[in-house]
């Protein structure tokens, strides 16, 4: 399907289906065939992988890079165990960007939004041979917004999005048979605000057990009215003394290496590469716009949550080329982190207390791995493929929870603080784990446009820790680690060319068991999050996908799925805000939907294309999605499911036929269609949610133009 120039992972999700990502405080959430890895804890290993330029990233935050200069994005469905840097469960994200060409080539690209989300962005890029021996190429983006958001206290629009990225990419032929790519990539994020409003207000009445346990019900909405409808306005800030500072910034790094040494039909390749980023988030905690829940950390006014995370890596391959009977590919892998997280929680304007809780975490880990796969070309029909990993992960932490003076790190003394606020803790651990993780699959073509596939393949994602965990020593020591997640994944497929080529259809029957979860729950009478090794889960289903070009002109894609993701055994489930829930209180999952499980979503695009002269060309797009109900949350609250929709989306291009330029109306969600794509119950106010909300109808402008 087009995708309408989308700027990001999280727009790219709305467009495919069984595919989903959505931007969280804790771990943005990244999910495949309804299985991810959450986004309540910064320690998690991904489920579904992020890997850009065949360098594998270890954390949900790269999904938030806005997509620069890129060839392609490839959507790998089902466990990644043999080729692609570390072992996911669910799936991968494969990115590849642009390389230096061998001619001079330079575009500009710019759009402008002038409907809600008010502002611009511009993109350009300049490639080319530099002499003889080099070639480099520069790709840097800027995007400049409003948000589509009032809010009603500051009188700003909310998120405020100022985003500048950059790629500088050089290849060196350091001989005929070696290549040596460089590339460097910056990218600063700048998000003033929030997308999220209260959906339901309850001003009768607490009964959150959480800390801290305060009554504030009418008075506490009274001191900071707000509507409680789903409406792009909203009154919630994060103010410190009075000064407001919510939003979100984040700064990446990274350096990359990659060398290529063609020595007859073998491919020597080396992958060296660095990356980091650091992450502050100023959290509005009570969604409110009194300084009730405030951020700041040791360095003065910074956020409540934040996460410094470097990683370095290094893979050596080796791949066959040219045709044979057999083709393979084996290496060797390579990785060590560093992560630190910090939670600040300060309890404001709460009566008899006015102190901090502060949360830290420091975790280092070492992934080493061998991997290898072999496919043999038994006949013009028939091939088969056997793979492995073998993954050796080490990883140690340190944690320590304690109170302070507000907006300080002066250590306070407990029985002086709010209810709940002084919980102490100073806990470190280390393990070690090994897996296999092997794969086999079986493709038949019984003519030149027919083929039927089958395969086994068994995923692994490793154990970890829980960041930003707020508990007593006790039960810090005993819920500091959880262990790693297994799925074994059973796919079966056909792929056919009809009509000589002028039609496609691709099909995928799918069935995954996954085994010790790493689900979220609680500890106790704190009730506070931990992450469990609690249940298992079945993902099962069908995926259909066509294309046909009718005529040169008219041109037809269809997706459709099916999807029955669920709880096989999850007994012990964290209730929701609706049951009532006493503390340490849990619900029966078992046989329910998981978290952003979607039962059925398809898409309809038309594309067709008019030549209005010699020299010009117009081309319409149409773009109708469907999706059923999204589970919101993983306690599955009633009041947390969006409901079932239909979106559409259009584009309208003049452009010369030697692509010199283009001119582009595009228009998102053409019938102001409202979605949530996350949301949670409010915190020290029973019966109280907020959603973050997706955006309204935007209207753009853009052109392309190549020099």
């Amino acid at each position: 399907l087009h995708t309408h120039r989308v700027r990001n992972l999280q727009e790219l999700s709305t467009t495919v289906p069984n595919f989903y990502v959505a931007e969280s405080f804790l771990g943005d959430a990244l999910y495949i065939r309804g299985v991810g890895s959450g986004q309540n804890n910064l320690g998690f290993e991904q489920a579904v992988g992020q890997v850009i330029d065949g360098f594998f990233y270890g954390r949900s935050r790269y999904s938030r890079l806005p997509f620069l200069d890129l060839q392609r994005v490839e959507i790998l469905k089902g466990p990644q165990g043999a080729l692609l840097g570390k072992n996911t469960t669910a799936g991968a994200i494969n990115s590849t960007s642009n390389k230096p060409t061998d001619q001079f080539d330079t575009w500009v690209s710019t759009a402008y939004e002038f409907e809600v989300d008010k502002g611009y962005s511009v993109e350009g890029v300049v490639s080319g041979p530099i002499n003889d021996k080099f070639k480099g190429r520069l790709a840097i983006r800027y995007d400049d917004r409003d948000g589509y958001f009032t809010n009603t206290t500051t009188g700003a629009d909310d998120v405020g999005v100022e985003d500048v990225m950059a790629r500088a990419s050089l290849v060196w032929q350091a001989a005929d048979e070696i290549d040596v790519l460089f590339q460097y990539e910056y990218a600063e994020l700048d998000h003033d605000g929030d997308n999220n409003q209260y959906a339901i207000c309850d001003t009768t009445s607490d009964q959150d057990p959480g800390p801290p346990v305060q009554n504030f019900t009418s008075a506490f909405l009274a001191s900071a009215p707000d509507d409680c409808q789903l409406n792009y306005t909203r009154s919630g800030t994060s103010a410190q003394n009075g000064v407001n500072l919510e939003g979100k910034e984040t700064n990446f790094d990274t350096f990359n290496v990659t060398i290529d040494w063609l020595r007859g039909n073998v491919l020597l390749s080396s992958l060296t590469g660095y990356s980091q980023y650091d992450y502050r988030e100023y959290l509005d905690g009570d969604r409110t716009s009194i300084e009730l829940l405030v951020p700041v950390d040791s360095s003065g006014t910074i956020p409540e949550f934040a996460e410094d995370y470097q990683q370095w890596s290094q893979e050596f391959r080796i791949t066959s080329q040219g045709s044979s009977r057999y083709a393979y590919i084996a290496g060797l892998f390579l990785m060590e982190k560093e992560q630190d997280t910090e939670y600040l929680l300060h309890f404001a304007n709460i009566a008899g207390s006015a102190v901090s809780r502060n949360v830290l975490t420091q975790e280092e880990g070492s992934t080493y791995a061998m991997f290898g796969q072999l496919t043999k070309h038994i006949n013009k029909q028939w091939d088969l493929t056997i793979g492995g990993r073998f993954t050796y992960e080490k990883k140690e932490v340190s944690s320590r929870q304690f109170p302070s003076d507000l907006y300080t790190f002066n250590l306070q003394a407990c029985g002086v603080t709010a209810a709940g606020a002084c919980l102490t803790h100073d806990v470190s651990d280390d393990f070690d784990e090994e897996d296999f993780s092997p794969s086999i699959d079986v493709q038949w073509r019984p003519n030149s446009n027919t083929m039927y596939y089958g395969s086994v393949r068994r995923g692994f994602k490793a154990g970890g820790y829980v960041h930003l965990l707020v508990a007593n020593q006790a039960d810090a020591q005993t819920n500091l680690r959880f262990d790693s997640e297994e799925v074994t994944a059973y796919e079966l497929g056909a792929k056919w060319q009809l009509g000589g080529g002028t039609a496609e259809i691709n099909t995928a029957l799918f069935y995954n068991e996954f085994n010790d979860l790493q689900l979220g729950g609680l500890i106790g009478a704190t009730t506070s999050n931990i992450i469990t090794n609690a249940g298992s889960a079945i993902s099962q289903g069908v995926e259909l996908e066509a294309r046909w070009r009718i005529t040169q002109q008219f041109f037809v894609h269809v997706l459709a799925t099916y999807l029955d993701a669920s709880y096989e055994d999850y007994s012990d489930a964290p209730c929701n805000d609706t049951q009532g829930c006493a503390p340490g209180q849990t619900q029966d999952l078992s046989g329910k939907n998981l978290q952003f499980a979607v039962d059925k979503r398809a898409a309809l695009a038309l594309e067709y294309q008019w030549d209005l002269s010699k020299e010009l060309t117009l081309t319409s797009f149409l773009l109708i999605s469907y999706s059923s109900e999204l589970p919101l949350q993983a306690d599955l609250d009633p009041n947390l499911i969006q409901d079932e929709y239909v979106k559409a989306d259009a584009r309208l291009t003049l452009n010369d036929k030697s692509k010199d330029w283009e001119l582009s109306l595009l228009v998102k969600n053409l019938d102001d269609e409202q979605t949530s794509y996350y949301g949670d119950d409010v915190p020290a106010q029973s019966g109280s949610y907020w959603r973050s909300i997706d955006a309204p109808r935007s209207v753009t402008l853009q052109g392309i133009f190549h020099f």
